[in-house]
């Protein structure tokens, strides 16, 4: 009797389960109702993200995709003095918009444009110059002209061996040789300074 009873019960059990998980529940459904993005925000604003109250730690899902796209208008204003450091790519065409838009936020811009080669003994060459821009790099420098922005491209060490690794903090010919080509690259298009990537080509 037990046993028949055991298996009666659950039974029971699994109907109302099946009940429950085809029964929509409509207070839930209320809910992402309310969540619905009614419209999300385009370009300048004549508001901040802090008028909005929109930098704080409960802010919703809802108001992230509402506002992601939408920026306050005086792009000329900063709230930090520090270092500001931004990457673009050359695959990414909305990167360097960005750049030229909110140029005065950053004080370093450095585009993913070139790679350094051993070509041998003492002979370094900086490669994918082709990628540089420089129209582009007087319209960033003059939006972020009040802050002295500087454009400092990343520098990958392309196809380097641990021999040319060795080879070059063992003489100090060769690091001249090194700094003179990056000298030289920089004179020529007249970069601030480099990005140097060394790391992720080690590990």
């Amino acid at each position: 009797k037990f046993c028949y009873l055991l298996v009666v019960f659950n039974i029971f059990n699994i109907n109302n389960d099946v009940v429950a998980t085809l029964t929509p529940k409509s207070p839930r459904g209320n809910k992402e109702n309310k969540n619905k993005i009614d419209k999300v925000r385009l370009g300048p604003q004549n508001y901040t993200v802090f008028d909005k109250n929109l930098v704080n730690e409960a802010a919703t899902a809802k108001d992230i995709l509402t506002n992601c796209q939408a920026f306050f208008r005086e792009t000329d204003e900063y709230r930090f003095d520090g270092l500001v450091l931004g990457y673009v790519t050359p695959w990414n065409n909305h990167g360097y918009d960005i750049a030229k838009i909110f140029g005065n936020k950053f004080t370093h811009i450095s585009p993913v444009w070139l790679q350094i080669v051993r070509k041998g003994t003492k002979s370094y060459e900086i490669r994918g110059t082709h990628d540089v821009d420089k129209e582009w790099m007087v319209t960033v420098r003059n939006a972020g002209r009040e802050r002295k922005l500087k454009i400092v491209p990343r520098v990958l060490f392309d196809g380097w061996t641990r021999n040319d690794y060795t080879k070059l903090l063992a003489s100090k010919e060769e690091m001249a040789a090194l700094i003179n080509a990056f000298v030289k690259a920089a004179k020529q298009y007249g970069f601030g300074g480099y990005v140097i990537e060394v790391w992720s080509q080690i590990a």
